[in-house]
């Protein structure tokens, strides 16, 4: 499939999964910007339309899960078990890289801004996680049973309006962890502290899949579920 200006940056991923790791590389935002087009996401990044996308057609092609076709239930296990990689191994490396730098460069300011910043984003993302195990993703996973078995009862609780108040929250966890990325680079200017940065990176790339997932895959195809059973097409 080609690629156009006009296509959003999750419709390219759909067909050029791997282009995630290129948008990390150059600063696009797809996870809570899913719906940017190519072209604004280009001009964002200060490159023309053209050049954004021969970069994305100059990648190989990527292997992996198929997450627009996977079953949603699979697709809720997959992120129940991400939270605790995001939770209990890749965030808690950064935290000890900062705890690390700190020990070799003294009690910086922007170290312990850093240090304080992670503690919020730990407890953040820890509800928001609990939240979502508890109560939405169930919700999702009746959607679809209901949906795809004739006779099976769909939940009695709007879906839409608590998917509102995740991506305000997936905003809430991006925005911070752009300020410990620019909080990072500026440390690095006078600091060795390329291995917080590379844990820090890390981090940030499998959180924007993570979010991706979640805001440009389940949460749309979900809806789609709600909306279908509640307005069925017409039988003619």
């Amino acid at each position: 499939m080609s690629l156009t200006s006009d296509m959003t940056l999750s419709g390219v991923l759909r067909v050029r999964p791997e282009a995630s790791g290129l948008f990390d590389d150059i600063g696009i935002d797809y996870a809570c910007g899913g719906g940017t087009t190519l072209k604004n996401a280009a001009t964002s990044a200060g490159l023309t339309s053209k050049e954004l996308i021969g970069l994305v057609q100059g990648l190989r092609p990527g292997e992996g899960r198929d997450w627009d076709e996977a079953p949603l239930a699979e697709l809720t296990r997959y992120l129940v078990h991400d939270h605790q990689r995001l939770l209990h191994g890749l965030l808690p490396r950064v935290r000890s890289a900062i705890d690390a730098a700190i020990e070799s460069h003294g009690n910086l300011a922007l170290l312990h801004r850093m240090q304080d910043l992670v503690e919020s984003l730990i407890v953040l993302i820890t509800d928001h996680a609990a939240a979502e195990e508890r109560e939405l993703f169930p919700i999702v996973e009746k959607l679809e049973a209901a949906a795809s078995t004739p006779g099976t009862e769909a939940p009695h609780a709007r879906i839409s309006p608590r998917v509102l108040r995740e991506f305000i929250e997936h905003e809430k966890v991006r925005d911070r962890v752009h300020t410990l990325r620019d909080l990072a680079a500026e440390v690095l200017i006078h600091r060795d502290v390329e291995e917080l940065s590379m844990h820090l990176r890390a981090f940030q790339r499998h959180l924007n899949m993570h979010m991706h997932l979640e805001n440009n895959i389940l949460y749309p195809r979900a809806i789609a579920f709600e909306n279908g059973l509640r307005h069925p097409a017409p039988v003619y």
